[in-house]
């Protein structure tokens, strides 16, 4: 199910379980840590806050995905890896 977010302003959307179930995260340490579900809350809340800030920092040659969303889950895995390496 894909609810709008912003309550009716425009401020795009935000993807439930129903999509996960059939989606595949790109950062199998999140999705390891967090589960797949919040992997993608966590991709919509970067596309938000885009949206809402205007500032995109995605990456634009990246070849899985561009937006903002894809790279706050990049550095919320890479600070999941960090951590899980220092407790070694």
């Amino acid at each position: 199910m894909i609810h709008a977010t912003g309550a009716g302003r425009g401020f795009g959307l935000a993807y439930t379980d129903e999509e996960t179930s059939i989606a595949v995260s790109n950062f199998s340490i999140l999705e390891a840590a967090i589960g797949l579900q919040l992997d993608t809350q966590i991709h919509e809340l970067g596309n938000s806050i885009r949206y809402l800030t205007g500032v995109d920092v995605g990456d634009p040659n990246n070849k899985i995905d561009k937006d903002s969303g894809h790279r706050l889950v990049g550095c919320v895995s890479n600070k999941l890896l960090t951590a899980a390496k220092g407790k070694m």
